[in-house]
Parts: C-alpha cells; structure tokens; sequence
C-alpha cells in the first residue's frame, strides 16, 4: 500500500516510510502559482536552501495571522478563486496526512500495518545480494518487476517465492483487515477508520484557520472526488447520529476523535488477536457514548463512558489494549533485532534499527497522548501542537521550483532522520524489483533506489515494462 486515499490530488503519507509528500509545482486543479506553494511552505514552516520564509511561528497567534494574510491575499489578488482553493487544499490535506502518520505510529491497526510492511521491506538488501551472485554466474540483466518464476528466485529458497507473492497481495489484505464478517457495516474496514480520523482532524483544522470560508473551500474539493466522498460517508454518519442528541453537538470533534483512535487500538487483552472488529466496535462505542453526552464534557468524561461501555460488553479496558499493543510491539521489535543478530553481527547497523525507531516512536507518543489527550483529540490544539513543536516532528518531502527538499516539522523527529532514509531506501528498493519503475509514489527517491543498486552494488536492471 503506497498511500491511503481521501486527500491524494494534493499530497499524501505512504504507510511504507511514514513519508509525508507534497508537490507543490503540480495539483489535481493544474500548475500551483509559486506564490501559492511558497505560502504553504512559510505556515508549514518547510525549509529548504532556495525558500525564503518569515521568522519561526513562536506563539498560536503568528499562525493565525499568516495563515489569514494568505488568504485574505489569494481572494483579493484572484477573483476566479482558484489559488485560494488550492491554498487551503494544501493547508488541509497536511494536517490530513500528518494524523495517518500519528495514527500508524500510535495505534494497534498501525503497529499492524508498518509491522507487515517492514517485515518485507528487511527481505530488501538480501534480494539484492542474491541477484548480485545470479547476475555475476549468467553474465544476464536481472529483469523487472522480478516474477516468482524467475531462475533466480528458482534458485534461492523457498520463501523467495512466498516474499514475492505476499509482497503483491500486502495491499489488498490490508484494505480489508478490521472488517466485521457481517452486518451493514460489512464494507468498511480499518482504513474507513484512519481515513475518517484524518477526515475529522482536516475538517476541524480547516475550519479553525481558515473559518466557514475554509469549510466551503474543503466541500469544493470533496464534490470533485469519489474516494474523498467515500471516506466521508463514516464522518457523515456519525454527524447524523450527534445531531438527534443535542449534548453532544458540542463535543463532536473531539467525541469521533477519541472514538476512532480508541477503536483502532484493537480491543486486545491479554490474547494476541483483537476479540472484536475495530469497526464494529466503533459504531457501538459511538452510540453508547453519544447517548450520554451530558456526561462527556472532556476527554477523560469520555474516557469513563468508554470504559463502562467496555465493561458492559466485556470487553478489555482501553488501558488494557494500550498495555497490550507496548508489550506486543516491544516483543516484536525484540524478534526482529535477535533474528538480524543471528543473522549477521554488522546487521543491527543495517536494518534492526528501524524496528527500535518505530517502537521507540510508538511508547513515546502514546504515552504524550494520554498524558495531554486535548493535543491529540482537538483539531485546533493537534494543529498547533504540530506547528509548534509540541508533538513528534514530521518528515515531510516537497517538490517546488521543480527541486526535491526534505523537511522535518518542528519538535523531535519521529524517527533519527538516518534511519528514516534507511527506511525509505530499503522500501522504494523492494517496490523497483517487484513492482518494476514508476511504481513508488515518491519519484526521486525511487530514482535514488534503482542508482543505488546499478552504481553502488553493481545490479544491471532492465524494465520488462520500459526497456525493449
């Protein structure tokens, strides 16, 4: 899975390197005007050596008053409104991506997904090593995307061939995990959830920069889309359901955020398995809670009512789900790194690494989420909490003036920027071998990739699908 759907015209997060990227020269609505791009650049605070930007957003104010100059500018200087609508679809859609980044490294379904991911993206340099030794016995060009009947993966071991295969159905398994085996909610699955918990935090945030002018411009965007419409369906629900309770109107926001975060924990106790789909398990903690609203003034109100649910169900605490996931995750990333030690001692600088990053990443933020919950569960304090430095920084890749950049949002990076290229590399290698070029979202780093494996570890690639 590259990236997750809803807000991908003007950017996206892929699940394989928790990359945030941005094209800021090129949209779905056309060429952005630079100005446009350089605007987004100075209230996201991204930096690079050929953008100019204002100083440092040092209090919640500096960034109400750039993201309204901005604005206010865009409507005055283009009456057609185009560079405001794609000004705020920008402005918008980071904040979408940056909640799937937070969600896949603060959640059980998220643990899942970069799990699964990385589990094959370790199988990367090993690939390539057995290419190598192929290649340098035929005196032959290795063939891409490299097929499961190839001499090659003939040769080596069986797994070879399973690695391939599971590689190519990862996506499609993954887009159907979390879904209820009946029911009318049959058709939503764990991504419907990430996708509505980014949908929330957009929503809100666009509303809170930009005011009911924002929320128009975001209903624009929706209309011209069929998967944004499609992700919208859950949040529309959950509205229709708020608004024959009118206690809880107030609370909306925050109530479909905690909920959502909540579910997609996975409902695990002490057994491995989550007991109940995280979807189904939504859909009834929302009813239960929004009921009784009165009582769900604040996160921790809504905590309680979430706990009596769960009670009430015999279901686990959602502190007992929390425990679960830090055990699994810290077991699972103690697996990986025995498994490359046992391997090869130089191993652990190669890959173990990235395991202990992502787990380290994970117990930091869920412990800052259910310390300071509002920063996390309120739109207009999540996007502040970003742009200040409040909350793990973020490594976002743009494109403008047709130049790549790598920027990191304020704070401490999720991840050490070394291992977060590690990542990146080994993920858009194993995309080139078995999915062929033009496959991986992110173009330079595909293009570093394959120079990677032709210039430094001496593979001579050809593209089934390009070379003739």
């Amino acid at each position: 899975m590259s990236h997750l759907a809803g807000s991908e015209a003007f950017g996206r997060a892929l699940t394989d390197t928790l990359i945030i990227y941005l094209d800021l020269d090129q949209s779905a609505l056309g060429p952005t005007p630079p100005e446009v791009g350089a605007a987004v650049c100075r209230l996201l605070g991204l930096r690079g050596p050929d953008i100019a930007l204002a100083p440092e957003k040092e209090t919640v104010d500096d960034i109400y008053a750039i993201a309204h100059a901005d604005l206010d500018r865009f409507q005055r200087n283009d009456p057609s409104g185009r560079a405001a609508l794609i000004f705020v679809a920008y402005v918008s859609t980071f904040f979408h991506e940056a909640r799937h980044v937070h969600d896949l490294l603060s959640t059980g379904f998220g643990l899942d997904i970069l799990a699964a991911e990385f589990n094959y993206y370790q199988n990367a340099l090993p690939l390539v090593g057995h290419l190598r030794k192929w290649q340098v016995s035929t005196s032959l060009s290795v063939p891409m995307p490299v097929a499961v009947d190839h001499p090659a993966i003939q040769s080596w071991t069986p797994r070879a061939a399973r690695l391939i295969e599971g590689y190519t159905t990862l996506a499609s398994r993954l887009e159907r995990a979390g879904a209820p085996d009946r029911g009318i909610y049959g058709w939503m699955s764990n991504i419907h959830l990430l996708e509505a918990s980014a949908g929330t935090v957009q929503l809100d945030i666009a509303h809170d920069l930009f005011g009911d002018e924002g929320i128009v411009l975001f209903d624009q965007l929706v209309r011209r889309g069929a998967s944004a419409r499609k992700y919208m369906w859950l949040i529309n629900d959950f509205v229709e359901l708020i608004q024959q309770r009118s206690k809880a109107r107030e609370q909306i926001g925050r109530m479909m955020a905690f909920l959502l975060w909540t579910s997609l924990q996975g409902g695990r106790g002490d057994s491995s398995e989550p007991g109940l789909s995280p979807v189904a398990f939504f859909h009834a903690a929302a009813d239960f809670v929004s009921r009784r609203a009165d009582r769900a003034n604040n996160v921790e109100q809504m905590q309680l009512l979430l706990d009596e649910f769960c009670t009430l169900w015999k279901l686990p605490l959602s502190a007992v789900t929390l425990t679960a996931n830090e055990k699994r995750v810290q077991m699972r990333t103690g697996k990986f790194a025995q498994g490359w030690q046992a391997i090869d001692e130089a191993a652990p600088a190669h890959f173990a690494d990235i395991f202990v990053g992502l787990s380290d990443a994970h117990l930091r933020l869920t412990k800052q989420i259910q310390t300071i919950p509002e920063i996390y569960f309120v739109g207009r304090f999540y996007s502040h909490a970003i742009l200040l430095g409040h909350l793990p920084g973020l490594r976002v890749d743009f494109k403008f003036g047709d130049i790549n950049h790598t920027a990191f949002t304020p704070g401490q990076p999720c991840l050490d920027p070394a291992v977060w290229d590690k990542a990146a590399l080994y993920a858009a290698i194993l995309s080139v071998l078995l999915k062929g070029r033009c496959t991986f979202p992110i173009p330079y780093l595909e293009d570093r990739a394959f120079r990677f494996m032709s210039d430094e570890l001496g593979l001579r690639l050809k593209d089934r699908n390009f070379d003739f």
